[in-house]
Formats: structure tokens, sequence, C-alpha cells
């Protein structure tokens, strides 16, 4: 009884350590505060203010998506330019991707050869390509 007893604590203390190793472990890599997130549409100008400078905007140039349930929130709708477009010989803070500290990052929008590409549903689906490819590959081999 004893033993049984010493096993099943030793099996929930060992839980326990996973789980807040796992947890905070998440929590501190995904690097995202609750402030970083899209809050509610800002509706007032008071509200609309208090996201630009959220996003480090001026109030002038803040303009959030339009609330069409999207899920956008008070995110604001930057203008199309892609990566290779910018400057690349002004000092960046991460010059890498041609962005600076505390800079907006657009949400979804795909520019190829400086003309931006007609919209395409995000999602999740079916993963594509034949279940036998990796069965054909080694077989070829």
């Amino acid at each position: 009884m004893a033993v049984a007893r010493a096993g099943v604590l030793g099996v929930q203390w060992l839980q326990r350590a996973f789980w807040n190793m796992v947890l905070l472990g998440a929590w501190t890599a995904s690097r995202m505060t609750k402030d970083m997130f899209p809050g509610p549409y800002p509706r007032t100008p008071e509200k609309r203010a208090a996201a630009a400078k959220k996003y480090n905007m001026r109030v002038e140039d803040y303009q959030p998506y339009p609330d069409e349930g999207m899920g956008y929130g008070d995110y604001p709708k930057l203008p199309d330019r892609s990566q290779p477009e910018r400057d690349p010989w002004y000092s960046w803070d991460q010059p890498d991707l041609r962005l600076n500290w505390g800079e907006p990052i657009p949400t979804t929008s795909i520019i190829l050869i400086g003309e931006k590409l007609k919209a395409f549903p995000l999602g999740s689906g079916k993963q594509q390509g034949c279940p036998l490819s990796p069965l054909l590959f080694s077989i070829v081999l």
C-alpha cells in the first residue's frame, strides 16, 4: 500500500513538474504579451488615438481595417510594400528583415514583382501531395 501511494505521488509530482515546465516554457518562448494582440475595433476618437499610440503611429496615419467580422480589431492597415522595396541602405534595427523596433508588421499581403496578388483564403486543410510519395521516393532510390 505504501509503495503504491509513493508511486502515485511520484507520478503526480512528475506531471506537475512537466506541466509547469511546458507552460512556462511556452509562455516565455512565444514572447507575445497581451498588449501585442489586437484589441477591439476603435469606435471613438479617443480609442483611435489610444490604438495609434499602441502601434507607435501618428493619429493621422492610423487607419484600422474595416470592421467586417474578420477579427482584425484595432490592427492598423499598413501600406502594401514588400520587404525588398524598402531602402536597403537605411540603418534598420533588424537589417535582414528591414524593420525597426516596435514597427507593426503587415498581416497578409503578398506582393510579387511590384504587383499585389489576388486575395486568397487562408486556412488549414488537407496536406497537399500524394500519401504514396515517400514510398515511391524510397523505391526509386
